[in-house]
């Protein structure tokens, strides 16, 4: 008598999707040279050769998590009717989550080396594409607050909240949002109204 046995395939005990997040966070804390299948399976609780297996290599999944990075920046511009001077501050501010620390961003500017050195792969085009999305967003709301010559306008306060960012990573007092909405506020406030 033979008797059948099927094998089950196993379950996914932790989706692809949050091991992509525990990639990236991963990533941001200890950059690329700590990102190791090793520490990641640790967080994740499944072995090296799991992850191997799922995404292909150490590579593979290091792209993962640079592009859902990239693709976690985009948070939508307020509407044309919410157009005040602290909503748009308030939405740029709300562009530093996930840096409230100066380790955190220590992490973030890593993958921004990381975009700089893969120049013209999908995630620089996503890094790329969030530059143009946050500067048309806030040329629309300078534009329906009155302030003139907006797409410069817009280029200036992009550029400051840059320089915001990495002032706060060189000093760190306080909290980045609070530091980078106190220091947009009064940048605005100098741009000139129709």
């Amino acid at each position: 008598m033979f008797v059948y046995i099927r094998a089950m395939a196993r379950t996914k005990s932790t989706p692809d999707e949050r091991v992509v997040e525990l990639a990236l966070e991963l990533l941001v804390q200890a950059g690329p040279q700590g990102f190791t299948l090793a520490a990641l399976g640790a967080r994740a609780g499944l072995s090296a050769a799991t992850l191997v297996q799922r995404f292909g290599s150490r590579a593979a999944l290091l792209e993962r998590a640079i592009i859902r990075s990239s693709e976690r920046m985009a948070i939508s511009a307020p509407t044309a009717g919410d157009a005040t001077v602290d909503a748009l501050v308030g939405w740029l501010g709300a562009q530093t989550r996930g840096m409230e620390t100066r380790k955190r961003l220590a992490g973030h500017m890593t993958l921004l080396m990381e975009d700089l050195r893969a120049a013209g792969s999908r995630r620089a085009t996503l890094a790329d594409a969030h530059v143009l999305e946050m500067r048309h967003g806030i040329a629309g709301q300078l534009q329906t607050m009155g302030f003139a010559n907006v797409e410069a306008a817009a280029t200036l306060v992009e550029a400051h909240w840059h320089g915001l960012v990495i002032q706060w990573g060189l000093t760190g007092k306080g909290s980045l949002r609070s530091w980078v909405e106190a220091g947009l506020r009064q940048a605005i406030m100098l741009l000139p109204r129709n």
